[in-house]
């Protein structure tokens, strides 16, 4: 009993080390890495300069202390923090980092009921990896679906300026006609300029938190208007069509690599999802490959090589626009 809970414990710990491992090489994706600490600290200094908490830090006064202490001051969970916002997850980056544990000590859990080491080996990476799928998983969706709606905030916002409203009161008229999740942003810039900061701050805090490269054209757009004056519908209407031109070419993109893509994701899970099958079938069979000696290397290198080509795959069919 002692050995597959300290065994569990181990796998936890070697989890955590991986994610971090993970999260420093490969998310999150965009700009660099530099860029988007960068990106975080303004908004914190913007917010702090006008007397605003920001949301993440009233979610981060319910923290446990030592998680605090540990994942939340640093880098890790400032990115963490702003991949959160991003999905727009009522969760701060210690209660995040605790569900992945509780997710791994689970795994533990199950092993030991089952009195299978191997089980332990299996569900504790699956579960403790498991919200953080879905926290990508959720941010991109969202970011996809802002970048889509783009094109419908500009029709709005255009009519609205002809019609003869202020660029603010424009905002205010076309918040509740948008859709989610593009209204809760909106409302989050009506209600920062409501709070003191002024309209070109509000909205480069949304371009920066929510990293869409189609928000961003329009956000500079009004920025650089706002600053120099003039009609600000005719310069809205062309960056529309231009933003509508760029969605229809991500949709045509979309649809020739989605063949690539389910391969990708095919190649990747099959020979896991036969490996677990044959162990219910057979367990004497496929735990041959987990005895003692040079034998072990094989399904290590089989893994290994498996997350290469999907990495590879996965970059090949990631084509910017």
């Amino acid at each position: 009993m002692i050995l597959p809970l300290a065994f569990g414990f181990l796998i936890g710990t070697l989890v955590l080390m991986v994610f971090f491992v993970i999260w420093r090489f490969f998310g999150p994706s965009g700009d660099d890495i530099e860029n988007r600490l960068l990106d975080y600290e303004i908004e914190y200094e913007l917010y702090s300069a006008a007397g605003i908490a920001t949301l993440q830090e009233e979610k981060e006064k319910r923290a446990l202390p030592i998680i605090k202490r540990l994942f939340v001051r640093g880098a890790f969970g400032k990115k963490l923090s702003l991949l959160l916002s991003q999905a727009n997850w009522s969760l701060n980056p210690a209660e995040f980092v605790l569900l992945m544990i509780i997710g791994a000590m689970t795994g533990v859990v199950i092993g030991i009921i089952s009195s299978n080491v191997l089980y332990i080996a299996i569900f504790s990476p699956l579960l403790a990896f498991l919200p953080y799928f879905f926290l990508r998983r959720s941010a991109n969706k969202r970011r996809m679906a802002i970048g889509e709606q783009t094109s419908d905030l500009l029709k709005f916002l255009t009519g609205a300026l002809r019609a003869g409203f202020g660029l603010n009161q424009a905002l205010e008229s076309i918040a509740d006609q948008l859709p989610s999740p593009m209204k809760e942003e909106i409302q989050r810039v009506i209600q920062s300029v409501r709070l003191g900061l002024s309209l070109p701050e509000a909205l480069m805090l949304m371009a920066q938190r929510v990293e869409s490269d189609e928000l961003d054209m329009l956000v500079v757009a009004i920025n650089v208007q706002y600053e120099s004056g003039g009609n600000l519908a005719p310069t809205l209407e062309s960056i529309g069509k231009t933003i509508q031109d760029r969605l229809r070419l991500k949709r045509e993109i979309r649809s020739l690599t989605a063949q690539q893509r389910f391969t990708g994701y095919i190649l990747a899970l099959l020979p896991i999802g036969l490996a677990i099958l044959l162990y219910f079938i057979n367990p004497s069979y496929i735990m041959r490959l987990f005895q003692p000696g040079w034998i072990r290397l094989l399904p290590a290198t089989a893994g290994l090589m498996m997350f290469m080509g999907f990495l590879v795959i996965r970059k090949i069919v990631q084509i910017e626009v």
